[in-house]
């Protein structure tokens, strides 16, 4: 008996059709590799494309590896094979022999193949390397530690690190921003046109998200601390002002407690009023100050019964709930006004950290130094922005085949397209799209392999939301 699978008819369509451009998607386990195996056979075997036309992509050098030796037991077999007419099988051979020469590859792979052969389109010294993780983390700590030591020496940007350092975070903080931006630096919008990316990073804090502050002439884009004073009158002189107001009205209120130091709520005052009284002696707007503010949080306090305290004559209200009211008001714009502060001065560091991000790819490109990432940036620029190295690498290969689709970096759906656009006879060269998104394949070039339910690199960048668009 033979087994004939439920799908055969897409399987089939998949080794058959080739004039289609396809995506396949299917789960673990159910023969995806095998179907792009197939479609490349039914490629070379028809003679619709030689093997050293055709590219496949993959993610990982063990992926790419057995991918070729599947390819080349395939060839071999159907070479041998009696059954076939002497034009396949001559097709097959003659496909084992160009095998060693095909782009049956990684991404990264392929990426740096391109940039080799036309180096000087990609804006590259003819000769360049590819540094290894452990070179690339050694080349990155060394120009953080020559940025970082001329930044702390910058006037402009002094006030604003003695400010962020005040607030809690570290420079092992900025280094881990400085150094997600190092891995992101093509999500950078070198004229501050764009927001900042979103940045998590242990132990800082941040509300790093949105700003587009890049508008000053520094080299380090900073300009002195403002003390964070916005329009809205919510910075810490402000805050700072109506805490000392406050105080007098916390202290009246406490007098109403029968406990005293027996009592949660009024122990808690208590100890916040020494802290307000501190800050009377401090310039409001000094990171001293403002340091001292948010460690005044949390004010609010939920403990303390009603029935210990007395109600507040000029009020007829209970002096416990009036007090847990005004703690928990204080709080809220205590709270807004560090994180305001925290804002105001970490966001010229963050203008600083892009351009530091962004001159340290632009000193590896001129140096011809290339780290895993810069491949897949400069070959994508390459065929977006040079449109003579487009079109030599869209008719040097005639069709490419993309495996695990769901574990690679998005840039690889740029490259993708731009090498498989169609070009109607004399279009304009200005009409040609430097959008990836605007791309119209040519039908039969591109097949897509993929399961979104296997995405696990997003640590890598690999977004299955791009993989679906």
């Amino acid at each position: 008996m033979t087994f004939i699978p439920q799908d055969n008819a897409e399987r089939q369509r998949i080794a058959s059709s080739l004039e289609e451009t396809l995506f396949v998607e299917a789960g673990a386990g159910t023969g995806k590799t095998t179907s792009l195996v197939d479609r490349i056979l039914e490629l070379v075997g028809s003679g619709t494309a030689t093997l050293d036309r055709v590219a496949a992509i993959t993610f990982t050098e063990a992926a790419a590896a057995e991918l070729r030796d599947r390819i080349r037991t395939e060839l071999e077999t159907a070479a041998d094979n009696a059954d076939l007419s002497d034009d396949r099988r001559g097709l097959c051979r003659q496909g084992v022999e160009q095998l060693d020469n095909a782009a049956i590859q990684t991404l990264h792979s392929f990426a740096a193949a391109l940039l080799q052969e036309r180096p000087l389109e990609a804006g590259l010294p003819p000769s360049f390397d590819t540094m290894d993780a452990i070179e690339s983390e050694l080349a990155f700590d060394e120009a953080w530690t020559q940025w970082i030591d001329a930044a702390l020496d910058d006037p402009a940007l002094q006030p604003h690190f003695l400010m962020t350092l005040s607030l809690g975070l570290k420079l092992d903080g900025l280094r881990a921003i400085a150094l997600k931006f190092h891995e992101n630096y093509d999500l950078l919008a070198a004229d501050g046109s764009e927001t900042l990316p979103q940045v998590e990073t242990a132990g800082s804090r941040p509300e790093l998200a949105k700003g587009d502050d890049a508008k000053t002439p520094s080299p380090f884009m900073g300009e002195g601390w403002d003390g964070g004073e916005t329009e809205d009158g919510n910075g810490p002189s402000q805050v700072i002002r109506k805490l000392l107001n406050s105080a007098t009205e916390m202290e009246k209120l406490c007098q109403f407690s029968h406990l005293r130091n027996g009592d949660a709520l009024y122990t808690h005052t208590q100890a916040k009023l020494t802290s307000i009284r501190q800050l009377a002696s401090l310039d409001a707007n000094s990171p001293a100050a403002v340091r001292l503010l948010s460690r005044l949080l949390p004010l609010r306090q939920t403990r303390g019964s009603q029935s210990n305290w007395d109600n507040d004559p000029s009020t007829g209200e209970n002096a416990c709930r009036t007090l847990k009211a005004l703690l928990t008001e204080l709080n809220t714009e205590v709270t807004d006004s560090i994180a305001q502060a925290r804002t105001s001065a970490l966001m010229p560091l963050l203008i600083a950290l892009r351009s530091f991000a962004l001159n340290y790819a632009d000193r590896r490109k001129g140096q011809g130094h290339a780290g895993f990432h810069d491949l897949l940036v400069w070959a994508r620029n390459m065929l977006r922005d040079n449109l003579d190295a487009r079109d030599h690498f869209r008719r040097r290969f005639s069709h490419l085949l993309i495996d695990e689709a769901q574990d690679t970096d998005f840039i690889q759906a740029e490259i993708a397209m731009f090498l498989a656009e169609h070009v109607p006879p004399n279009t304009p060269a200005a009409a040609r799209p430097r959008d990836w998104a605007d791309i119209t394949p040519q039908e039969g070039k591109l097949f897509v392999v993929g399961d979104p339910k296997q995405s696990i690199y997003r640590f890598r960048r690999a977004d299955v939301r791009q993989m679906r668009r």
